[in-house]
């Protein structure tokens, strides 16, 4: 592990005491947005100096007693894994010395290697960190990510040396190659944020950052959306249980009888997540609760599908375990969702409609239906797990009901199941 030391340490000598380590926010230095770095604290005798965790957090996010990010349980586990590799050195270095000073540990932590990182050992070592830490949706993004601009930047050398005109030939090159601005702007902010973690662990100063003039664009894109004819229309639709579209047909209704829940987290379902009458689940890149009511066809779908397996639908069960730790098991899902989203397509074609159908095209007509319906962009923003505008609105939204809520997904399911 490579460190950041943003050290505000002063020298005397200390006696034979064990060092104390410990995580806390910074609340000296305050950022622009109301957070504070949450830094790894090394205490000996009355000295002390502080390493970057790289996490910025406001006072209400972090738990100091329990030493935990509130609702972040792989952040947790990330930096409480850290805190005791260093106790375990610190604990090393006391059984070498009788009398050690503070500028000992110091020095312990900020010996130089003898060679250079180069940028693709520390990108590389940050896809690991992420697979380590149970995050291995985003290592694939960095890993796919490294790869293909690798093709187009010399990543073994020096992180110091990786510059500007580098980034710059890059993005070049990928726009006259046909690459979306999009699909650039997803390259760029990755390398940005290497380039940001870098320069937090005092790999590289922060003259060198080689964003300061980049402008990342965006394209905007206006997300295809169902209308509720054509969504009566795909609810009508008869799809006899033996077609080989049958289960993509129905976790297409899934997605939106469940008020638009995200495809991943809807294959990941077990029956642990069904309590009494309502289907209680976490968002896997929220984490955020939900809890929704089920519905009779929703229950009438989920016994169709259910095959005795790990998972509900059936279609994860040999990946449920390890999906967050295995980029190979990542792959396997994109794969499966690439599968359903070419059966939803066929169905598509069927309905003779104007919209493609896609996962992602449920979940959005779902919210459209409901805007058509006369329902507040609150209580949609609500259902859908998003913040509606400032902090304070998003305060007031934990306010709504669940009976409030399960109304509303009632009332939008009733209108899909008429007669189109």
């Amino acid at each position: 592990m490579h460190i950041i030391l943003s050290c505000f340490a002063y020298e005397s000598i200390t006696f034979n005491l064990m060092p104390t380590v410990k995580i806390i926010l910074d609340k000296r230095r305050a950022k622009k947005d109301g957070s504070f770095p949450l830094v790894i604290r090394i205490r000996h005798d009355n000295n002390y100096f502080d390493i970057s965790t790289c996490y910025s957090l406001k006072s209400n996010q972090f738990n100091e007693d329990k030493q935990s990010i509130i609702g972040n349980k792989s952040g947790t586990l990330e930096i409480q894994k850290m805190r005791d590799t260093y106790t375990g050195k610190l604990t090393q270095l006391m059984s070498q010395k009788e009398i050690i000073r503070i500028s000992d540990i110091k020095a312990f932590f900020c010996k130089k290697k003898d060679t250079e990182y180069t940028f693709e050992s520390f990108w590389k070592e940050e896809v690991q960190k992420m697979i380590d830490s149970g995050r291995a949706g985003n290592a694939r993004v960095y890993l796919f990510t490294y790869e293909r601009l690798a093709q187009l930047i010399d990543f073994k050398r020096p992180i110091r040396e990786i510059s500007y005109a580098d980034i710059l030939k890059a993005v070049h090159e990928l726009l006259k190659s046909g690459v979306s601005n999009n699909t650039v702007g997803v390259y760029m902010r990755t390398i940005r944020a290497v380039c940001n973690k870098a320069i937090n662990l005092d790999l590289a100063v922060q003259a060198w950052y080689p964003f300061h003039k980049i402008t990342i664009k965006k394209d905007k894109t206006v997300p295809r959306v169902a209308s509720l004819q054509e969504m009566q229309r795909f609810f009508a639709l008869k799809i006899n249980s033996a077609d080989p579209l049958f289960r993509s047909y129905c976790i297409g209704k899934l997605i939106f009888l469940l008020r638009g829940i995200n495809l991943r987290d809807l294959l990941m379902l077990t029956s642990s997540n069904i309590i009494s009458d309502r289907i209680v689940y976490k968002r896997s890149k929220t984490n955020k609760l939900y809890s929704i009511k089920i519905l009779p066809q929703v229950k009438e779908i989920l016994n169709s599908l259910n095959i005795g397996g790990k998972t509900l639908l059936g279609v994860l069960d040999s990946d449920y375990d390890s999906i967050k730790s295995d980029i190979s098991s990542v792959d396997r899902y994109v794969q499966v969702r690439k599968v359903i989203n070419a059966h939803l397509k066929r169905i598509s074609s069927l309905l003779e409609g104007e919209t493609q159908l896609t996962t992602y095209v449920f979940r959005y007509s779902w919210a459209n239906i409901a805007k058509q319906l006369g329902f507040s962009k609150d209580m949609i923003s609500e259902a859908l797990g998003h913040e509606y505008g400032n902090t304070v609105t998003g305060i007031y939204l934990e306010c709504f009901d669940l009976e409030e809520l399960d109304r509303m997904n009632e009332k939008i399911c009733y209108e899909v199941k008429k007669e189109g």
